[in-house]
């Protein structure tokens, strides 16, 4: 099985063409390989690039080792740090002594928290920024953040900027080096460029804090093979922006994608998207079993609960995403079977006796003679059975029912029903969603909105299967009290939770929709909704 690794933020989009990595690989000669490194040439073609002086450059071992420069360097004593923020920058600041401050969630980003940076900008001496932030994704307001630059630099307080996303959102502070001496900007070739492998970063600062931080550099701290490789990529740029621009339009189509399967989708401006979902522990779980890797935000440094249920998914490549999705929805649904398993079977004793609501009777029993009156035939399959009240009400009357729900428990009591009133009955406990008749098997289709605890493509699927076990003549029926489901209306997994949607996909299967109701008390009613078979005129007549 092959594994998805959407876990660490690795940029799989430009190397993904065989024809350019070979390329890139034959951009390397054996002198790399034999020869010490020669930073001389690099660091004039990177200033060039970035179009700053050579003087402001510091090339280092990845991102990691800037920021194991830097806070040796500038930041050992009292630091501000935004939380959560790269933990790589909690591991260095250990022997410091840090003020917290944490970023503020509302319902569609992390905001930055600006005005206690300000406030707290006199307190301190230093405070490091991470803009885009990971593992949030946010950005801070642009005035906002040259406005807390220009403080520091008032306070003579030192500021690091990490730019490690910069690639993908496009707005950086480092023309702002030469205006104010106590500003440092560090960036990473590991994911615009995608060369996470290879441990090659940089620091764009005034001159002096770059001498200061070359004295605790070691004289040969990158190989020859990184930085050939990066200046191969810096001269190819046209071709990432193609690849990255890609990644960007697939990242907003999975956005939308998980925002239809239930998860909460906060704004990003990185090559990760982050979402909630309260299911997510164990979805994690069935999603590593199917294959696919993501991170799991909980233990994430000094972010407490505030990153529980969250989750960090790196972008598959296009002939990934397909693979993806599949692995989700076979996650979500085994979850879901699971949860709604479990709710059921614990309340198995208590669903046997919902019959004791006289108003409830009343009417549950007028929409099954509706449905007994239009059917062509005897055999029907009654779909989430539950603990049989429908079957036996049909058993009762002469019909053959087949009843299917994934509950034994419930299972155990509709058998348990039939065998006393010696009606005959025939019981299975399966997974709707697996069940499998032939063609033309059933007179009537009977269900509940158990229907509902089914994602979009299983609810589609399952009424698609309806349609083809159905006689021409057959009737699919359907009851809804009003409001159904509308306790699965902030959580998307359950897409069907009202009548518009399911009378929709009735008709997208083939059967012409009729509804009926009745009231179930003074404030509330109940729908019935049938789909019927296209030559059953007789049906027509009767609801």
């Amino acid at each position: 099985m092959k594994i998805l690794r959407l876990n660490l933020n690795e940029n799989l989009y430009p190397f993904r063409n065989k024809s350019f990595s070979k390329k890139l690989l034959n951009a390397i000669s054996v002198e790399d390989i034999n020869f010490y490194p020669d930073y001389q040439r690099f660091l004039k073609f990177l200033a060039k690039y970035e179009k700053i002086g050579k003087e402001n450059l510091l090339v280092t071992n990845g991102a990691e080792q800037a920021i194991d420069l830097a806070t040796r360097c500038f930041f050992n004593r009292r630091v501000l740090l935004p939380s959560p923020g790269f933990w790589v920058w909690d591991m260095y600041l250990q022997k410091a002594r840090v003020k917290r401050i944490y970023y503020k969630k509302t319902d569609s980003v992390f905001e930055f928290p600006l005005e206690e940076s300000l406030n707290l900008l006199e307190q301190t001496e230093g405070i490091v920024i991470c803009n885009p932030n990971s593992p949030l994704g946010s950005v801070i307001n642009k005035k906002d953040l040259v406005a807390l630059i220009e403080k520091a630099h008032e306070s003579n307080v030192m500021i690091a900027v990490d730019e490690a996303y910069f690639g993908f959102y496009g707005f950086t502070v480092k023309n702002l080096i030469k205006k104010f001496e106590r500003l440092l900007v560090i960036r990473t070739f590991s994911k615009y460029f995608a060369l996470a492998g290879l441990r090659l970063g940089y620091v764009m600062a005034s001159e002096g804090v770059i001498k200061e931080m070359e004295k605790f550099r070691s004289p040969f701290n990158i190989n020859s093979v990184a930085i050939k490789l990066a200046a191969f990529c810096l001269k190819n740029k046209k071709y990432f922006d193609r690849e990255n621009a890609l990644l960007l339009k697939k990242k907003r189509e999975l956005e939308n994608y998980l925002s239809g399967m239930g998860f909460k989708v906060y704004e990003t401006h990185t090559n990760f998207i982050l979402c909630y979902n309260e299911h997510f522990k164990s979805l994690m779980k069935r999603l590593e079993k199917n294959g696919v890797l993501v991170k799991d935000l909980l233990t994430w440094p000094y972010a407490g609960k505030r990153l529980k249920d969250f989750l960090r998914i790196g972008i598959p490549t296009p002939s990934d995403i397909d693979i993806f999705k599949h692995a989700l929805r076979l996650s979500i649904r085994d979850d879901l079977y699971r949860i709604t398993k479990r709710t059921y079977e614990k309340n198995a004793y208590k669903l046997k006796n919902i019959y004791e609501n006289p108003a409830w009777r009343r009417l549950a029993e007028s929409f099954l003679d509706l449905f007994i009156s239009s059917l062509p035939g005897k055999k029907v399959l009654d779909l989430g059975c539950g603990t049989g009240i429908d079957s036996v009400y049909l058993a009762e009357r002469g019909f053959r029912p087949v009843g299917i729900d994934f509950s034994e428990k419930m299972i155990k009591i509709a058998r348990e029903k039939c065998r006393k009133r010696g009606l005959s009955g025939k019981f299975l406990c399966k997974d709707m969603c697996r069940v499998e008749f032939q063609k033309n098997a059933f007179d009537g289709v009977l269900a509940n909105s158990s229907l509902l605890n089914l994602i979009r493509e299983d609810v589609e699927k399952v009424v698609k299967k309806i349609y083809k076990w159905l006689a021409p003549k057959g009737v699919f029926g359907i009851i809804m009290k009003k409001g159904e489901g509308e306790e699965f209306k902030n959580n998307r997994l359950y897409t069907y939770y009202n009548l518009s949607t399911l009378k929709s996909l009735l008709k997208n299967a083939g059967f012409e929709v009729l509804e009926a109701y009745e009231k179930y008390s003074p404030s509330d009613r109940c729908s019935f909704v049938f789909g019927i078979g296209r030559k059953n005129a007789q049906a027509r007549k009767k609801i």
